[in-house]
């Protein structure tokens, strides 16, 4: 069993995140306990009834699908670093509790608020999200977005995406948590602080309300040590797997293989491609009548497009990332192509 090293709360989180990992693993395929290495992340989730945390999302891996696996349909995931499967569980996560305030919402248990009839939803004023990384995300980069330039984006546009954001408002990071390779100083200046410089109008003044610049705590996640390989082993070594699984799944972990973006024993598309979130979010989305324009929608890039807000405040960030000479961050977007599908 995984032990924090000491009482800080990104020691404790570490260890909620491993411990996690630890149960799920024990009900996956055999291929996935043997397969060496693994780079973990995990979404944990604070509030008033149980301050320390319930862990919400998990991702595993470090590797992305061949150009030759691209598929126009939505059926595979692209990018199967930890950070950025534990952010797609997420969104699963947040879509099952809409659709139980949807289902009840005189009665509902759910993370969010009851929906006002013309606003977007807003999430309950205790709830927190912290993630938690084994290692430091790696580098930023201009041609493709690294995992530190997503999270970068993700403290300007919010954690639930573009689709998401057609029924909620932006939910931001409460805290990073970073366990080996863990520098404080350029871990903010890569997730937060490079954002906003001094010879660079500020972002948050050029954003349209609710977004802004959200300006996470940096923590270490230490870990005592344990019985295990795992610390001595390298990223060399690890196969072409990644594990997924989200609260509300039970044991139930979705193990793919990383450099195809899906189950090449299964025909069914993953759970956390965007074909199937998009149709987990139009089943969702139906249950309110106010949302009937996104619902009939003529594909999936139609339906991210509805939300303005977002689209204004994604704009805005990659023209100011490009003032401040980050490079063009427009130029990292995906083909449209792969996100027209129905």
């Amino acid at each position: 069993m995984y032990s924090p090293v000491g009482s800080c709360e990104g020691d404790q989180l570490a260890a909620l995140s491993w411990q996690c990992l630890t149960l799920i693993s024990n009900h996956a395929a055999e291929s996935w306990r043997l397969a060496g290495y693994k780079v973990l992340a995990a979404f944990i989730m604070q509030d008033s009834s149980n301050p320390k945390g319930t862990v919400v999302s998990i991702g595993t891996g470090n590797k992305c699908i061949g150009g030759d696996q691209l598929r126009l349909e939505g059926t595979v995931v692209f990018d199967s670093h930890a950070e950025v499967i534990a952010r797609r569980g997420l969104v699963r996560f947040l879509l099952s509790q809409l659709n139980l305030l949807f289902e009840k919402p005189s009665e509902s248990k759910s993370i969010f608020l009851p929906k006002i009839k013309g606003q977007q939803i807003k999430l309950r004023e205790d709830v927190k999200f912290s993630l938690y990384i084994s290692t430091a995300p790696c580098g930023d980069a201009l041609r493709t977005a690294s995992c530190s330039d997503k999270l970068a984006k993700w403290n300007v546009l919010g954690l639930q995406g573009a689709l998401l954001s057609n029924l909620i408002e932006p939910i931001y990071l409460n805290s990073l948590v970073v366990g080996n390779l863990f520098e404080a100083s350029h871990l903010t200046r890569a997730v937060s602080a490079r954002i906003e410089r001094e010879a660079v109008k500020p972002l948050s003044s050029r954003l349209p309300s609710p977004y802004r610049v959200n300006l996470p705590k940096i923590q270490c996640g230490r870990l005592a040590p344990v019985d295990s390989p795992r610390d001595v082993e390298t990223k060399s070594k690890t196969k072409n797997l990644t594990l997924n699984w989200c609260l509300g799944d039970e044991k139930r972990a979705e193990v793919l293989d990383a450099c195809l973006g899906r189950d090449p024993n299964n025909r069914v598309p993953s759970r956390l491609s965007k074909m199937a979130i998009y149709a987990n979010f139009l089943e969702v989305a139906k249950k309110n009548s106010e949302y009937k324009k996104v619902v009939e929608a003529k594909s999936y890039r139609k339906a991210k497009d509805q939300a303005s807000d977002y689209l204004n405040a994604k704009n805005t960030f990659f023209q100011h990332m490009k003032e401040a000479q980050y490079g063009d961050w427009g130029q990292m977007k995906k083909p449209v192509e792969l996100s027209q599908f129905a």
